[in-house]
């Protein structure tokens, strides 16, 4: 594949599963509607036309390419925050309320 690194819907899925939980641990709420929720539902449905064998994922071609897109933005994001680097976050606990509120990342030198 000279060099080039093949995604498959159904892996990125797979990846991404962790993502809400992720957020929740940032104190960032989860929200269906934002735009990482809309990229994942873009290959929801992308996987289920892939496997059902049709070309046709019941969406726009830009409403396609934007999703997927912003999906593969997310995976690399999400990826190197927490899979590759999950040493990357340190998180401090709240005097007020004992839980995670703010995270630090390490320093560059």
């Amino acid at each position: 594949m000279n060099g080039t690194a093949q995604l498959r819907y159904a892996g990125i899925l797979q990846n991404l599963k962790g993502f809400d939980d992720w957020l929740r641990r940032l104190a960032v709420p989860v929200r269906q509607a934002d735009r990482a929720h809309h990229a994942i539902r873009v290959l929801e449905e992308a996987e289920r036309a892939f496997q059902s064998g049709t070309n046709h994922a019941g969406m726009s071609k830009s409403d396609y390419l934007f999703g997927l897109t912003a999906a593969l933005e997310l995976h690399d994001v999400y990826l190197t925050a927490i899979k590759k680097e999950p040493d990357c976050f340190s998180f401090a606990d709240s005097p007020d309320t004992n839980s995670p509120t703010h995270f630090q990342l390490p320093s560059l030198n």
